[in-house]
C-alpha cells in the first residue's frame, strides 16, 4: 500500500491526508450539533474543503503549467485562493457577528483551511529529508 502513496505528487498526497484529517476533526467536533454549536463543525468543513479543493486545482494547474513551461495557472490560482478564503472568512464573520446566524465559526473556518496548508508543509519537509 505504501508504494502507491509514494508515487503520488505532493498535491495529491496533500489532498489525501488532508481529507482524512478534516474528516477526523469533523467527527471530533460533531458534539457541536448536539449542544447548539453547529458553527464549529460547519466552519471546519467549509474551510477544510476549500483548502482541499484548491490543492486539487493546484495539482491540475501544475500539470498544465509543466506542459507550457510558464507558471501562469499556478499564479492565477494562488490569487484566486486568497480571494476565496477572504470571502469565506468575511461571509462567516458577517453571518455570525452581524446577522446573528451561528452557522459557521470564523476560527474553525480558518482552522479547517490551515489543515491542508500544514499538511502540505509537513509533506514537503518530509520529502526534502527523504523520509
Amino acid at each position: 500500500m505504501k508504494k502507491w502513496f509514494v508515487n503520488l505528487s505532493t498535491s495529491q498526497k496533500t489532498v489525501f491526508i488532508s481529507l482524512i484529517v478534516v474528516m477526523i476533526a469533523f467527527f471530533g467536533l460533531m458534539f457541536g450539533y448536539f449542544v447548539g454549536l453547529m458553527g464549529l463543525p460547519n466552519g471546519l468543513l467549509a474551510g477544510g474543503f476549500l483548502g482541499i479543493m484548491f490543492y486539487i486545482f493546484l495539482g491540475l494547474a501544475e500539470k498544465r503549467d509543466s506542459e507550457n513551461k510558464k507558471p501562469v495557472w499556478t499564479i492565477v490560482l494562488t490569487i484566486v485562493r486568497f480571494i476565496f478564503i477572504g470571502a469565506l472568512v468575511a461571509l462567516s464573520a458577517l453571518l455570525e457577528y452581524q446577522v446573528g446566524l451561528k452557522i459557521m465559526n470564523v476560527f474553525t473556518v480558518l482552522g479547517g483551511y490551515f489543515i491542508s496548508l500544514i499538511t502540505n508543509l509537513v509533506i514537503v519537509l518530509m520529502e526534502k529529508k527523504n523520509v
